[in-house]
């Protein structure tokens, strides 16, 4: 970890390290890891399988995910809602610079991807007991600005569904100014079903069956081609 980051884990208190040479080392569990470890995380995983893995061993905490983004001639750590962080892995999770995953609750854990000096040299560190205390960053991308109007809600929730099917994983968003949660809830063959809930009216769930990318609404049917939309 870097020397700028040091100052804001003063309470780590000691290192794990079980890697052997030459022995493929799996990603660590949480729930084995000792209180408080601060763990060199070795083998040669990809930034993917390091953001899917922690993902998962959130269960039950809030996740965070801070990103590297630029704005003007500055780059900062920026705060990213689920689906972006998940489309800045799939772009920009192996370059250069640092990013950040955090499971705040009973459990606490964070993951820091290191700067490299090139893309694809990346390593990982986890540091268990703590989340984003002390770190400075930004809430929302540079420049970015809020959109004075949002889509219609089925078109919207259709959209959700079909982020809910790639992504895997449950995780609430917002349509001009309107919450939506989502909720993934089962794969079968090519098929993943999914629920998204308007949060504001108390309105009730609609359920998606999303099919090789096609979006099919099981619960209050929406127009036939939102319903098949790509």
């Amino acid at each position: 970890m870097k020397k700028s980051y040091m100052s804001i884990i003063p309470f780590l208190i000691f290192t794990v390290n079980t890697a052997q040479a030459g022995t493929p080392e799996p990603l660590p569990n949480i729930k084995e890891a000792a209180s408080y470890a601060n763990i060199d995380i070795k083998g040669t995983h990809t930034p993917m399988e390091v953001f899917r893995h922690f993902s998962s061993e959130c269960a039950g905490g809030k996740l965070y995910f801070l990103a590297s983004l630029k704005g003007g001639r500055f780059v900062r750590l920026t705060l990213l809602n689920y689906p972006d962080a998940a489309s800045y892995m799939e772009t920009d999770g192996d370059g250069k610079y640092p990013w950040l995953l955090a499971c705040d609750g009973d459990t606490k854990f964070l993951v820091e991807k290191e700067y490299s000096s090139g893309p694809g040299r990346g390593s990982f560190r986890l540091y268990k007991g703590r989340a984003l205390e002390g770190i400075d960053y930004a809430v929302n991308r540079p420049s970015e600005q809020e959109p004075p109007s949002g889509m219609d809600d089925a078109a919207f929730s259709v959209k959700m569904a079909s982020e809910l099917a790639a992504y895997k994983m449950s995780f609430i968003s917002s349509n001009g100014g309107t919450r939506f949660s989502g909720r993934y809830e089962s794969a079968a063959g090519e098929c993943d079903t999914v629920s998204v809930t308007r949060l504001i009216g108390n309105g009730p769930a609609t359920r998606f069956k999303v099919c090789s990318g096609r979006v099919h609404a099981l619960s209050n049917p929406l127009p036939p081609m939102m319903a098949a939309a790509e």
